[in-house]
């Protein structure tokens, strides 16, 4: 256990060593998704997130989500954390983000990956996917859907990045699915 210890306080004092850059973000997701009913989901979540560079990036935001569903409609405050870490290929940037949510009685746990191609100066377009997989306090079993991601990050200015881009939803073990909008804004310091 104290080897265990010394070897994360190595790692810590070794990522503290790196040159951090922070970043303040807010993101919003939004999802229609319909079988012979319909069924709208919105998730927005302000945030920061530190850069460890080669360690990569620590994210963590409160959290807004909202379910309409049957005529009846439901709020959710709560938080989104999150690990990151990529690599370059050439201009070919490749990322995976590992994450945790929990919105009221929700608990959401995400595993997301993404590929990157910049289209010209300012913009870079992406492709990603990401797995979810949640369970709902006094209910059992899991639910779980697979969203695809499709878009540009487009850099406004050396500091301010907006994200724009078309999602489509499954909805596991279901005939749920559906097309949506996935859209961000980040600043660094």
């Amino acid at each position: 256990m104290k080897k265990l210890a010394i070897m994360a306080a190595l790692v810590v004092s070794s990522m503290a060593a790196s040159a951090v850059e922070y970043s303040a973000f807010t993101k919003y997701d939004y999802d229609r998704l319909s079988d012979h009913h319909s069924v709208s989901a919105h998730r927005a979540v302000v945030g920061l997130k530190a850069d460890f560079n080669k360690w990569g990036a620590l994210d963590a935001g409160v959290a807004h989500g909202r379910v309409s569903a049957f005529g009846h409609s439901e709020n959710g405050n709560g938080y989104d954390i999150g690990y990151s870490n990529g690599v370059s290929i050439g201009k070919l940037g490749l990322s995976a983000r590992v994450g945790a949510s929990k919105f009221d009685d929700v608990k959401l746990r995400s595993l997301a990956l993404e590929a990157s191609h910049p289209l010209n100066d300012r913009v870079t377009g992406f492709i990603g996917a990401e797995h979810l997989r949640g369970t709902i306090d006094g209910f059992s079993g899991h639910a779980g859907a697979n969203r695809v991601t499709l878009g540009t990050n487009i850099a406004l200015n050396t500091h301010t990045t907006f994200r724009v881009g078309y999602a489509h939803t499954d909805v596991n073990g279901s005939d749920l699915s559906g097309h949506g909008l996935t859209s961000a804004l980040v600043y660094k310091f």
